[in-house]
């Protein structure tokens, strides 16, 4: 299940930032040089690569089985890298700074 990625290049990842600068909720989170649009859109950008390495070249790799032991291993070590990636990509924009606080269940309390 291959798909084209929506944020593969440097264009889109401009256009979507552009875009969210145009909601309040979003720019409010600006700060000196940070603009909060262009955090969301390269942590997207980011986020979706990642998850198209797993689901497109690892996953499959590995339910397929037909790697060795030590691939596995090694396979699943780079799994874990993407998964790195996307936990520090959750995280990096400040708009989502509430999910660092497991006690706050509002939105930008």
């Amino acid at each position: 299940m291959t798909t084209k990625r929506l944020l593969a290049d440097f264009e889109s990842v401009e256009r979507f930032a552009e875009r969210l600068s145009q909601y309040p909720d979003v720019t409010r989170f600006n700060q000196d040089d940070r603009n909060a649009a262009s955090e969301i859109a390269l942590a997207f950008s980011d986020i979706e690569k990642s998850f198209h390495s797993f689901v497109d070249v690892q996953l499959p790799r590995l339910i397929k089985g037909d790697v060795e032991a030590s691939e596995a291993y090694d396979l699943l070590l780079d799994i874990g890298e993407e998964f790195r990636t996307i936990l520090y990509e959750i995280t990096a924009p400040r708009f989502y700074d509430y999910l660092k606080d497991e006690s706050t269940t509002e939105v930008n309390k």
